[in-house]
């Protein structure tokens, strides 16, 4: 197939998904755990490749989660992000769960953050398993969401926050490095 068709196939399958439109999920096309677990192999194997690749060329690879919400992807005024306060990531992909058991109809952004929400746990066992740093962000901003300014688009606030975290790593890496430097020039 050509690119462009390619292009076109995945536009008809997720054309709804991006623009909002509310979706069934009793509708069998739609069926949530078979495709978080794709999504979640596609991308799992995606980073096995940076990790592979990273090894290779001797660099550091430190992997971080992505904290989300079901809100809609263009920046909401403050008073909407307000809402998010103290309501964690795993809160609102609970409140979706109940919906979808209820056969309540949900978006395509709740239901994204379903398939998120898994790719995000598989993501953590993963960096376990391969001995890779890992920084847990969504940990870090649960009880700051308000800072999400759309889906996963953050407030200076929050960057600040991802920022702090994900030096932590690196400066246990660095410093650790250099402690052996150190000890060697001895």
């Amino acid at each position: 197939r050509s690119p462009l068709i390619n292009r076109g196939i995945l536009f008809k399958q997720t054309g709804p998904l991006l623009v909002g439109e509310r979706v069934s999920l009793v509708d069998d096309s739609l069926q949530l755990k078979a495709l978080a677990a794709e999504r979640s192999r596609v991308f799992l194997r995606n980073m096995e490749t940076i990790l592979n690749a990273s090894r290779n060329a001797d660099i550091s690879f430190i992997v971080a989660n992505q904290q989300a919400t079901s809100r809609s992807p263009v920046p909401t005024a403050v008073h909407e992000r307000l809402l998010l306060r103290g309501v964690t990531l795993e809160a609102e992909a609970e409140k979706i769960r109940r919906k979808i058991e209820g056969k309540e109809e949900v978006s395509a952004f709740e239901f994204t953050l379903l398939v998120h929400q898994k790719m995000m746990q598989d993501l953590q066992q993963w960096a376990d398993q391969q001995g890779v740093p890992f920084v847990d962000v969504i940990g870090a901003l649960d009880q700051d969401r308000r800072y999400l300014l759309s889906w996963v688009h953050l407030h200076p606030e929050a960057n600040r926050v991802v920022a702090a975290k994900l030096s932590e790593p690196i400066l246990q890496q660095f410093c650790a490095s250099a402690g052996q430097v150190e000890r060697a020039a001895r």
